[in-house]
């Protein structure tokens, strides 16, 4: 502080002067200290309020931005949830879009073309016993002929006709089911099957498809819940990206524009 009467730098709270004696009066002072004081206070609590308004607003715009996240999901899951029913009476292969569009796992579907297999396999190890009949005579059947013995094995067929039948097998799984089971009952009659053995063979075919239905369903159950999985998971991380810069960048471009119009020149 300052005397004003003889400009000498005193003490602040000095009620004389100390070199001219002058009483000094401290009221002015205090004015202006308390002024200087609520100044900085009011600046402290205007930089305080401007900081809790921004955090504020950009709640409010994380909260706008939640709720079109929020709905753009229950949007998505109602579109989709045809996509996610597990493979049944309800739902077939091919009704999501979750199903590849092509299925190659080993599995048969069609019975009649199981049931030919199956005889395909007694045919072709009959055929292998045919044309080794003299180890079956030298070991199995020393009293029987060979004629007697591939007589016994392919009884309803001829020599000439065997390559024939084995190329014709050898393209069951191209043919239509149809197709197929009827070759099949060909096959069978030709190996002297009853009908007691077309019964079996077909039960087993329809026994072992249903199973491999069963697993293949599973199978593309499970594919369509996880398929659905990873494209909500992607969804969800994009549309909340989207919605966080529409709100909160917009926001803050909406600010800027508005500074821009108030101080253009």
């Amino acid at each position: 502080m300052v005397c004003k009467f003889c400009n000498t730098s005193i003490h602040d709270n000095s009620k004389y002067c100390c070199i001219c004696g002058s009483k000094i009066d401290n009221t002015k002072n205090d004015n202006e200290n308390n002024y200087e004081l609520s100044k900085r206070e009011n600046l402290s609590n205007k930089k305080s309020s401007i900081v809790a308004n921004e955090i504020i607003a950009n709640l409010k715009m994380f909260g706008w931005a939640f709720m079109v996240v929020l709905a753009y999901m229950i949007v998505f899951y109602c579109c989709h949830i045809k996509d996610i029913k597990p493979i049944g009476e309800d739902s077939s292969w091919g009704d999501s879009c979750y199903d590849p569009s092509f299925i190659h796992n080993g599995f048969e579907i069609y019975w009649e073309l199981e049931y030919a297999k199956s005889i395909r396999v007694e045919f072709d190890s009959r055929v292998r016993n045919w044309k080794n009949w003299e180890w079956l005579k030298n070991n199995l059947f020393p009293n029987m002929s060979k004629s007697e013995i591939q007589k016994s094995l392919l009884p309803n067929i001829s020599e000439s006709k065997i390559q024939e039948y084995q190329m014709a097998a050898s393209t069951i799984e191209f043919m239509r089911p149809e197709n197929a089971f009827a070759f099949a009952n060909e096959l069978g009659q030709a190996i002297g099957y009853s009908e007691a053995q077309f019964k079996r063979a077909e039960d087993s075919a329809k026994q072992i498809v249903n199973e491999n239905k069963r697993l293949l369903y599973e199978d593309l159950s499970l594919n369509r819940k996880s398929c659905f999985e990873e494209d909500c998971t992607k969804n969800i991380f994009w549309s909340a990206i989207f919605s966080i810069v529409f709100f909160v960048g917009g926001r803050y471009i909406r600010l800027l524009w508005k500074w821009v119009i108030a101080n253009k020149s």
